[in-house]
């Protein structure tokens, strides 16, 4: 199975369910976490204003999050090709669960998120020799 993590210039926003890697999206000057933070809060309000869904409990809207992130669980596990379009889907429920307190991704090892900061890459080498700029090091 290959794993591609998309980073942006300060890292990447990962999306974990059961344990498995799903999905990454990049963090860059143009989207920030908080973009992504807001994914699941605009998934509910979008349900909740529409007229066809409007009538369906809390209830029903969270098991049919839930049963979203089993099915791309599942193609994730067998290594079926997933669209964009449905990675995105993917982080609004996980998100939205996150939110209506079904998942907590602070304390849960299994689902939830993950940020990967991209941390600065120093020279070290220079003709095979170990050089150390005091300006690098911290006191």
């Amino acid at each position: 199975m290959k794993k591609n993590a998309r980073n942006g210039k300060y890292g990447s926003f990962n999306v974990f369910w059961k344990g498995l890697w799903i999905s990454s999206f990049p963090i860059n000057h143009k989207i920030d976490i908080g973009h992504y933070y807001f994914t699941g809060e605009r998934l509910i309000l979008q349900t909740f204003e529409n007229p066809d869904l409007k009538h369906l409990s809390l209830k029903v809207h969270k098991s049919c999050y839930i049963h979203f992130c089993e099915v791309m669980y599942i193609r994730k596990k067998n290594g079926d090709k997933i669209p964009t379009d449905d990675h995105e889907k993917f982080l609004a429920c996980v998100m939205a669960l996150e939110k209506l307190n079904v998942i907590d991704s602070e304390n849960d090892g299994q689902n939830g998120y993950f940020i990967g900061i991209k941390r600065k890459k120093f020279k070290c080498f220079e003709d095979n020799k170990i050089v150390i700029d005091k300006s690098d090091i911290a006191y």
